[in-house]
């Protein structure tokens, strides 16, 4: 009968072991399985900054070129008014000219 109960108290001590085992092995498989999701998610934080930092400066970029757009632009306008004011001083020139050929017909 004791040797039946030491045999019952190691297979009971022997199950207390393996139970304490797999809890520990499951707690490490969680800590990993954590570990990796912890990971991932900084991954995906850090994929993210990089984008966000690539599309800011594809941003400044379209900046710069829509500043010098109106710069250009602003040249343009510029030189559109001279030659609008030279073509007004060659119509003047010619009312003129048709009004001295008048005159001249006239005479």
């Amino acid at each position: 009968l004791q040797e039946r109960d030491a045999a019952l108290a190691q297979h009971i001590a022997a199950a207390a072991q393996q139970t304490a085992a797999a809890e520990e092995e499951a707690g490490q498989k969680t800590a990993r399985e954590n570990a990796a999701e912890q990971e991932e998610g900084a991954s995906r934080v850090a994929e993210r900054a990089v984008e966000e930092e690539e599309e800011g400066k594809r941003r400044a970029a379209v900046a710069l070129e829509a500043e010098r757009l109106v710069g250009e632009l602003g040249a343009v306008r510029a030189e559109l008014a001279h030659v609008q004011g030279e073509l007004r001083e060659v119509s003047r020139r010619h009312e003129e000219a048709c009004g001295e050929v008048k005159v001249a017909k006239e005479e």
